[in-house]
């Protein structure tokens, strides 16, 4: 929920604390990820039988179950929201419903999971209606920055699980790289300019740069190579700029992980990449690269 103020960037700063859904999602899709891997490189069936468990409850179960939508997501209060919905943005707060659609099919070879998996597909076809056709969804897609990229991620990652034959998830990120990239970054400096007006540049430079190495990600599955892309090249460079500040106040551990993935591609013939890794992972903010939070960032972004 929020109070919209004009012109006012409020860095997160809003009274969500009072509303635990997105943190509830967030610990779901994470929980469940990692109860797919460990059913899956451990060959253990209470992994997948607890992950099951979470599925049932939150996609099928009457009593229990989200709506395949965000109708009112980052609603503000008040008058002034003549629509009595959410907001576009809002779009963002299921963006781990694609690291979800990412880690399914795992569950394809286990016996218990056929029961379900038709209701599970039905639920993620109808929140992709949704993503497609209400006007608080079609109005991320509308966005330029960050909030278009992570709704093309969605209807991308969930259109590829499921249709996982079909060209449309490949189609999609052609496009996004054909048509919005170059929107977004900038090619001589490689700044993000809509993320790096932002209160807080690097948590939102990074945060743009995740979803778009989710989709670089999704399209090296679907046979398709982008990290050629010199606007990526750029765009992560200019973020490495970060690690050179010694007075910079921004934790630049946040961005390690997509400098990390992207330097295996990258001629990093100046060694900034290599520069602002080494400096993330000896500044005050290092603790948290490792732990179960980082440690198979690949999979999302």
């Amino acid at each position: 929920m929020y109070i919209k103020i004009k012109n006012v960037d409020t860095g997160g700063r809003v009274d969500i604390a009072n509303v635990k859904d997105q943190l509830q999602l967030e610990s779901f899709a994470e929980n469940f990820t990692y109860l797919c891997l460990g059913y899956y490189f451990l060959n253990n069936e209470n992994y997948a039988i607890h992950a099951i468990t979470l599925l049932d409850t939150f996609f099928l179960n009457e009593s229990t179950r989200m709506n395949p939508n965000l109708n009112y997501a980052q609603f503000v209060r008040g008058a002034q929201n003549k629509s009595q919905f959410g907001r576009g943005e809002g779009v963002i707060s299921s963006r781990v419903l694609s690291r979800i659609a990412g880690v399914l099919p795992i569950l394809d070879a286990f016996h218990a999971y056929g029961a379900l998996n038709q209701s599970i597909k039905l639920w993620f076809s109808n929140y992709l209606n949704w993503l497609q056709t209400s006007p608080v969804a079609l109005e991320a897609s509308r966005a330029k920055n960050n909030i278009r990229t992570w709704y093309i991620v969605q209807i991308a990652s969930i259109d590829h699980f499921l249709n996982p034959i079909s060209v449309q998830a490949s189609n999609i990120i052609i496009n996004f790289f054909k048509n919005d990239l170059h929107k977004q970054i900038d090619s001589v400096t490689g700044n993000q300019p809509l993320e790096a007006k932002r209160a807080k540049p690097l948590h939102y430079l990074a945060f743009n740069m995740q979803a778009i190495l989710f989709l670089a990600e999704l399209a090296k599955d679907n046979g398709l190579d982008v990290y050629n892309n010199n606007l990526i090249h750029a765009a992560t460079k200019y973020i490495t700029t970060f690690g050179n500040d010694l007075n910079q106040k921004e934790d630049i551990t946040q961005a390690v992980r997509c400098i990390e993935i992207v330097s295996k591609g990258l001629n990093d013939q100046d060694n900034c990449c290599r520069q602002f890794i080494d400096t993330a992972y000896h500044c005050k903010y290092s603790d948290k690269i490792g732990g179960p939070k980082n440690a198979i960032n690949i999979l999302w972004s």
